[in-house]
């Protein structure tokens, strides 16, 4: 039996600006890859930053340990 360990990851980041504006899914997936390279680093903290391709501070994602 393995160890696992409950967990929830919430995701949420705005689409307003201009990153979105051409192909909003493209921005959407780069943004959404970028988060699973992070976690698969172990990089991951219990809060990261969003940042679109832009640069722009657009939202967070949060590991949380279930109890």
């Amino acid at each position: 039996m393995t160890n696992h360990h409950a967990e929830t990851v919430t995701i949420q980041f705005s689409t307003e600006n201009d990153a979105f504006a051409e192909n909003p899914c493209a921005e959407i997936e780069r943004i959404l890859h970028n988060i699973a390279e992070h976690i698969g680093s172990g990089m991951a903290c219990p809060s990261n930053a969003i940042s679109d391709a832009n640069g722009n501070h657009i939202g967070t994602f949060a590991i949380h340990a279930n109890a």
